[in-house]
C-alpha cells in the first residue's frame, strides 16, 4: 500500500498567523469600510438627492469609528 507523506515546511508560522488573522485583516477592512463612506458621501450630491433648497445634500454627514462607518443627513 502507497504511503503519502506530507510536510509544511513553516506549519508553526503559519498556525502562529492563522491566530493573527483577525488583526492583520483587520487594516484592510477598515480602509474598505472607510472607502466606501466616502463613495456614498461622494453620491449624496443633487443627481441622486432630493433637491429644492439644497440643505438636504449639504447635510451629509460621515462618521468613522472601528469597522464601522455611517453616512446620514442631519436636515430636518
Amino acid at each position: 500500500m502507497p504511503i503519502l507523506e506530507i510536510e509544511t515546511p513553516k506549519l508553526k508560522e503559519l498556525l502562529f498567523n492563522f491566530k493573527r488573522y483577525s488583526a492583520i485583516s483587520e487594516k484592510w477592512i477598515q480602509r474598505a469600510i472607510e472607502a466606501s463612506a466616502a463613495e456614498l458621501h461622494k453620491a449624496a450630491n443633487r443627481e441622486n438627492v432630493p433637491w429644492r433648497t439644497g440643505r438636504l445634500v449639504q447635510s451629509f454627514q460621515v462618521a468613522i469609528g472601528r469597522l464601522f462607518a455611517k453616512v446620514w443627513p442631519s436636515a430636518k
